[in-house]
Parts: structure tokens; C-alpha cells; sequence
């Protein structure tokens, strides 16, 4: 009983420190902060949990007291929301002296059938969350899209991923199938990008931050050049964003980049080597996630 309790206000002391420090240092604040920060901490809270068991019961325990031993934290590279974490590594900063439970304690522990059934409910329950949560659900990107007299159809969705979390999903829409995508960015033809939200994390300071960041690296740093351009498409942007908001961006050839906002037209910016610069955020030399371009063409 001694040695359960023990564990279990070990658990909970990782957990609380961990969760503190991620949230800290690694997730990024978002415009509706008390919401996402609640539901961000929560799945936190069971993921962490979930890890810290796997580290009690399925780690050596001469492995598991020099994890603790290190000096920084090594977090996760998160798989797809489908699949579920095996094994991680995670280490609170700035703890200096060794771990206090004997190897004893964590063998008798990885031993322990009740231990392992807490286990096993921490893994369903991170596969509920994930597979249940809004981040998780499938977007609205139908086969064939028709606007404004431009019949184009769906040539590949992916995900924009950071972290464990799922922050939208991005759909390439062209005349026809390809995968070249410098000839895609190049061509001027009706195209078009549909972006779905998936997190509530994602608000509209973010989002713009993003989308600057996103135009820095198509343009290789420098967007003087497209200045006037790149603050009318970013104002687009100014009003709140939830999760489910559905965003457009449809190239006309003569007319310019569209954006549309749930169906409603916001504006139009004009200019060719505006689309090129836009397109190019995803699909350029430098995208803004390498996978995510790879998806979208249809790989």
C-alpha cells in the first residue's frame, strides 16, 4: 500500500511539472487563451500520464533513473493522430538529484497487475481523446470544387501538424492532377487552397504570425517586394477564428487571389507574383511543413 501511494504522488508530481513546463515553453498562446489553455492542459494532463506510466512500467530501471539525470527535456516527435505513442522519453528541467525510488520499488512495480491495468486504461484513454477530439476530425474538402466559374478538383490534402497537435487541414485544388509543384506555383491557372481549422489553439494573432512566417520563408526572407500585398491578405484574417472556420483561397487568372472566409468573400489581392509567393508557402523550396507539401500533391 506504502509503495502504491509512493508511486502514485510520484506520478502526479511528474505530471504537474511536466505539464507547467510544456505549456511554458512549448505551446504557443492563442487569441481565445482561457479555452484553449483548459483543453490544452487537459489532454496534456492524460498524455502525460500515459508517458510517465510507460517510463514506471516498461523502462529498465537503471535507463529510467538516468533519464532524470540529464539536464534538458527531450518531448516527443508525436505520431499521427491515428496512431498511438509506444514510448517516449520525458525529463523535468532542472532536476538535479537522482531518482529516489530503488530499483526494488520499480520492479515490484512492473510486476504489479494492477499497475499494468492503470497502464492500459491511460493508452485507451489517450486513443479516445485522440481519435474523439476536434483536432482529429476529417474536413469538408469535396472532390470537385466549383467557384466563380472555375471547375477545379481536389489533388491532395495533408495536415498541418505541430507538435502532437493537428492545427488545419490544407487541400490543393487544380484543373487537373500534378505533382510538380514549382510548375503549380508557376503556372497561372485557376487554382486554388482550402484551409480548415482543426484546433481551437488556432486564433487569429496566430494565424497571422503563421501566415508572415509562412511568406518570409517562400520569398526566402524578404517581402519588401510584396509588402502592401502581404498586409491586405493578413488583415483578412482580423476577425476571431474557431475551429471549424473554413478559409478559401481561389486564384483567377486577370482577377487574383479571392479569399473567401465560410463561404463569404473578403477580398481580392491582386498580382501574379503575389499568387506565386502565397502558393509557394506550402509548396515552394521552402514550405511551411515538408509532409503537408508532399500531401498536398498527392503523395
Amino acid at each position: 500500500m506504502l509503495f502504491d501511494l509512493l508511486f502514485v504522488f510520484q506520478i502526479l508530481c511528474l505530471v504537474s511539472q511536466i505539464v507547467d513546463h510544456i505549456r511554458k515553453e512549448i505551446i504557443q498562446p492563442s487569441d481565445n487563451e482561457k479555452t484553449a489553455d483548459k483543453e490544452t492542459k487537459k489532454r496534456l494532463q492524460i498524455f502525460v500520464c500515459f508517458v510517465v506510466m510507460q517510463a514506471f512500467c516498461h523502462r529498465p530501471s537503471s535507463e529510467y533513473c538516468n533519464i532524470f539525470k540529464n539536464s534538458e527535456i527531450i518531448f516527443i516527435n508525436f505520431l499521427r493522430y491515428r496512431q498511438i505513442c509506444q514510448l517516449a522519453l520525458i525529463y523535468i528541467d532542472n532536476v538535479k538529484k537522482e531518482f529516489t525510488l530503488c530499483d526494488s520499488i520499480l520492479c515490484y512495480h512492473a510486476k504489479n497487475e494492477e499497475v499494468q491495468m492503470i497502464r492500459n486504461l491511460f493508452l485507451i484513454l489517450i486513443a479516445a481523446i485522440l481519435l474523439w477530439g476536434g483536432e482529429s476530425r476529417e474536413a469538408p474538402f469535396p472532390e470537385k470544387l466549383e467557384m466563380e466559374g472555375a471547375s477545379l478538383i481536389r489533388n491532395g490534402t495533408g495536415v498541418r501538424e505541430k507538435f502532437f497537435l493537428d492545427l488545419y487541414r490544407a487541400g490543393l485544388y487544380l484543373p487537373e492532377r500534378s505533382n510538380d509543384a514549382e510548375k503549380i506555383v508557376r503556372t497561372h491557372t485557376p487554382q486554388a487552397i482550402r484551409i480548415v481549422i482543426l484546433s481551437s489553439l488556432i486564433g487569429s494573432k496566430s494565424m497571422k504570425e503563421g501566415i508572415e512566417k509562412g511568406f518570409k520563408k517562400s520569398m526566402n526572407g524578404d517581402t519588401t517586394p510584396l509588402k502592401e500585398e502581404i498586409e491586405r491578405f493578413i488583415q483578412a484574417f482580423d476577425a476571431k477564428i474557431k475551429r471549424g472556420d473554413c478559409f478559401t483561397l481561389l486564384y483567377r487568372p486577370g482577377s487574383g487571389v479571392e479569399i473567401y472566409k465560410n463561404g463569404a468573400k473578403i477580398d481580392t489581392i491582386e498580382g501574379e507574383n503575389f499568387k506565386e509567393a502565397l502558393f509557394g508557402i506550402w509548396l515552394g523550396k521552402n514550405p511551411v511543413q515538408k509532409d503537408l507539401k508532399k500531401q498536398m500533391l498527392g503523395g
